[in-house]
This record gives structure tokens, C-alpha cells and sequence, in this order.
């Protein structure tokens, strides 16, 4: 009887560590994630981010699909000490072209999820900012933070922080320009679910 009991005890105390434990998103430290943690947008800071932005700069128009997507598997660390957990995260979906010609720069408007180059790292309780990360263009170029801030339910603030440019390892092949906007502040400005994707490209 005592073998059954420490029996069901072990097997109680393995289920209960291997269930997943939600966590606030905006206020669990990155260093103290545990395997299966899922960490939760409870306040629903990313909620009016969500939507088509638009914003103008040096003759560019840069259109932004924001979409929450709840509960993505995500990693953290390195060979032995990697973790898997759970979060919710905003894939950034961006599209840029230029008003003048309407020559389009960057296209990555899809209606699979998979096709982005933004996304979100978590949201600054502190600051009132969402902090995304973009992966940069070709060999790179470009990679580094992006902060949204909101300023109210129409607009929100963009501050871009570029970290890496083009080196001689890149070789000479291809467009290596950055396109989306290196400036701090620019004004996005959400867009009406009435409006076309025709008329945003207008």
C-alpha cells in the first residue's frame, strides 16, 4: 500500500510540473521563464495595436497588418539550456512603396502568418511600449528593436533603431537598402476596416 501511495505521489508531482503555468506578459522577467510557461497578454496591452496602419515619410508610404496571435511556441537560449514556452505575440505584416512611381519596395501583406519579417518581443509596462524585433533585410542589413507607443486609439509613435548595416561580407549582390523608416516618432495612423487594400494603395 505504501509502494502505491509514493507511487501516485511521484506521478502527481510529474504531472503537476509538466502542466503549463500562465504568466502575466508585461510583468514576468525573460530570466525566470520555466519550460511551458506560457506567457499571457492579461491586460490586453496588445489588443490596440491590432489593425492596418499607415504612415508617409521621404516620399514612402509604409502600410502595417498588425495581428495578435495567442499562445505561439517561442524559444529562449541555446543547445542545453534552450527553453520552449508559450506566448501571445503581434506579427508585423509591412508593405512600402513608393507615392511617386507606386514602385513597390518591400511586399510581405500575406494571409499566411508565417510571411513577416517584425514581431513583437514583449510590452514595457513601465514605458507603455511594445517592443518588436525585425529581422532585417538581405544578409541582415537593417536587423534591430522597433518601439510602438500609443499615443491614442487612432495613432501610435514608431521609433526604429537599426543595428546592423551592410559589410564587405554581404558581397555585392542584391538590394542591401533598408526601407522601413529610420526615425524616431513618426506618426501611424490606424486605417478603416471599410477601406480596400486598393485604396490604401492610393
Amino acid at each position: 500500500m505504501k509502494k502505491l501511495i509514493l507511487f501516485l505521489a511521484i506521478i502527481i508531482v510529474f504531472f503537476c510540473n509538466a502542466q503549463e503555468r500562465t504568466l502575466a506578459l508585461d510583468t514576468t522577467p525573460l530570466d525566470s521563464i520555466k519550460p511551458n510557461v506560457y506567457l499571457k497578454d492579461l491586460n490586453n496591452n496588445y489588443k490596440p495595436f491590432v489593425g492596418i496602419w499607415k504612415a508617409v515619410f521621404n516620399n514612402k508610404t509604409i502600410l502595417l497588418k498588425i495581428t495578435k496571435v495567442d499562445k505561439k511556441l517561442s524559444k529562449t537560449g541555446f543547445g542545453e539550456n534552450e527553453i520552449k514556452y508559450y506566448k501571445d505575440v503581434l506579427i508585423v505584416q509591412h508593405f512600402i512603396f513608393e507615392n511617386n512611381s507606386r514602385k513597390i519596395l518591400e511586399d510581405y501583406f500575406s494571409p499566411s502568418l508565417s510571411v513577416y519579417k517584425i514581431n513583437s518581443i514583449r510590452f514595457n509596462k513601465i514605458k507603455k511600449t511594445v517592443s518588436l524585433f525585425y529581422k532585417g533585410g538581405l544578409c541582415g542589413v537593417g536587423w534591430g528593436g522597433i518601439d510602438l507607443k500609443m499615443i491614442d486609439s487612432k495613432h501610435f509613435s514608431w521609433n526604429y533603431f537599426p543595428e546592423h548595416s551592410y559589410t564587405d561580407k554581404c558581397g555585392n549582390n542584391g538590394d542591401f537598402t533598408t526601407h522601413l523608416p529610420e526615425v524616431e516618432d513618426l506618426i501611424f495612423i490606424k486605417q478603416s476596416n471599410k477601406n480596400s487594400f486598393q485604396n490604401l494603395f492610393e
